[in-house]
């Protein structure tokens, strides 16, 4: 007993104030860490890392209620536009577009992921790199969710 609760096993759980209050101040916070051109990275990167948080943001403020406005908005346009490399930026921007009902088929986003397949018909961080756990998972997904066929060929 004495080792649960020096590591606090036995610690009480939070109250729902409590929590509101931290999910209330994690919303304003994510909400003015945006960059004036609409996007959550660091301000001198336009990498796949920006690309990333930039999507993961979004679906942050998504899933709390905050999917609509000028910062949400911005957001997207922002994405929209990115350019994404890598594999693991290309099938998170697919994700949070095909998440507000963005077609992004007809961008062709969904085909330029799986020409970054490897000869394991799968994923690694960028096209023809090894296989990883990660990467394909994502991709997978981002390919689910656009509703494109996955085909068993390269």
């Amino acid at each position: 007993m004495a080792t649960a609760l020096c590591l606090g096993i036995l610690s009480t759980p939070a109250s729902a104030a409590v929590v509101d209050t931290a999910r209330e101040r994690g919303l304003a916070w994510l909400l003015q860490a945006q960059n004036r051109d609409g996007n959550w990275g660091e301000a001198t990167s336009e990498g796949g890392a920006t690309v990333a948080t930039t999507a993961e943001a979004l679906a942050a403020l998504r899933h709390a209620g905050v999917g609509h406005g000028v910062v949400y908005s911005r957001g997207l346009s922002w994405l929209a536009n990115a350019r994404a490399g890598s594999v693991d930026a290309l099938a998170r921007k697919i994700i949070a577009l095909e998440a507000v009902g963005m077609d992004t088929a007809a961008a062709g986003l969904p085909s330029a992921l799986l020409v970054l397949r490897n000869s394991q018909k799968a994923w690694g961080s960028f096209g023809d790199y090894q296989s990883g756990a990660l990467d394909t998972a994502l991709a997978m997904e981002a390919v689910r969710v656009s509703g494109i066929t996955y085909p068993d060929t390269n």
